[in-house]
């Protein structure tokens, strides 16, 4: 009896202190609106996961206060918060975008401080710094014609537009030497792209020695970013039931998978293999625990497994 009512004190002044923490700076009258004034209306075709994993972040800090308050707009609150915040002027720093699957994007404000008036509601707008490019790389990453035509397992991927093979990517692109590192027996390493953020060259060791990462076979590339479309359409970003439904998906019902079946409820990362009888090829779509959304392709040469 007496612990649950030590709980219950305890909580209830808990509560209390968080809410006069609250109300503290809401009797001011002090509201900044805080908004994203240039996104391009092509972003809103990317897919939902993308969307959701996008986060436009700063900071307004006042030095006389050490008052420091952090602003996430996202697509849950439609890239716009209102902040009730102390009287006062506030630095703005930290202006920057968090994606995971998105090429780099930059935000920016047009003002480095902005001065807070009690009882008065002052605009803070913040703009992507080139939303021309961001509308170009959505219309890119659309699936053409031409990628739709290829079989799945022609070795071919749309990149930002245009239709490469992979077995030949480095001709296309750079990637990282990389030194000091030795394979073990069947070890797999992943190179990644020097002049492509969120592409790897997978390297495989298939003797039966340890060699230097860069004496390793050549097998294949896998991609953690949204520029690659696969024949059929498939990308980062495409859902589970895009992809996987028995009647309706893209790819289908896949060859096996590996990880835990329940795919998006935090257990463990899932993934989804569709694998060529013929050639050995195979194509692997992974998912984070808690997603149903593609967060990275691999595809693998001659693997036959």
């Amino acid at each position: 009896m007496i612990k649950k009512t030590f709980f219950s004190i305890f909580a209830l002044c808990g509560v209390a202190l968080l809410l006069s923490g609250c109300s503290k700076d809401d009797k001011w009258g002090a509201v900044c609106h805080i908004y994203l004034d240039n996104l391009p209306p092509e972003y809103h075709s990317l897919a939902e996961n993308l969307r959701n994993d996008t986060e436009i972040y700063l900071s307004l800090d006042n030095s006389s206060t050490d008052r420091h308050y952090s602003i996430r707009l996202t697509e849950k609150n439609k890239y716009t918060q209102d902040v009730s915040m102390l009287p006062g002027s506030y630095s703005v720093s930290s202006v920057y975008v968090i994606n995971k699957g998105l090429s780099p994007i930059e935000a920016v404000t047009q003002v480095q401080s902005v001065e807070l008036i009690k009882n008065t509601q002052t605009e803070l707008a913040v703009s992507l710094a080139d939303p021309t490019a961001l509308a170009q790389m959505v219309e890119q990453n659309k699936p053409t014609p031409e990628i739709l035509s290829e079989s799945l397992y022609s070795r071919k991927v749309q990149y930002a537009g245009a239709v490469i093979d992979l077995a030949n990517i480095h001709q296309v692109m750079q990637f990282s030497a990389v030194e000091n590192k030795r394979l073990s027996a069947g070890e797999v390493y992943y190179i990644p792209s020097e002049s492509h953020k969120g592409v790897f060259m997978i390297v495989k060791n298939t003797t039966n020695a340890t060699i230097p990462v860069m004496e390793g076979s050549f097998i294949g590339v896998r991609f953690s970013n949204n520029n690659a479309v696969f024949p059929t359409g498939a990308a980062v970003g495409s859902s589970l039931e895009e992809i996987a439904n028995e009647k309706t998906g893209l790819l289908g019902t896949p060859s096996y998978c590996l990880g835990t079946p329940l795919i998006g409820m935090g257990l463990e990362k899932s993934t989804l293999v569709y694998l060529d009888e013929e050639s050995g090829d195979r194509i692997s779509f992974e998912f984070d625990p808690d997603s149903k959304f593609v967060n990275a392709v691999s595809y693998e040469f001659e693997r036959y497994e």
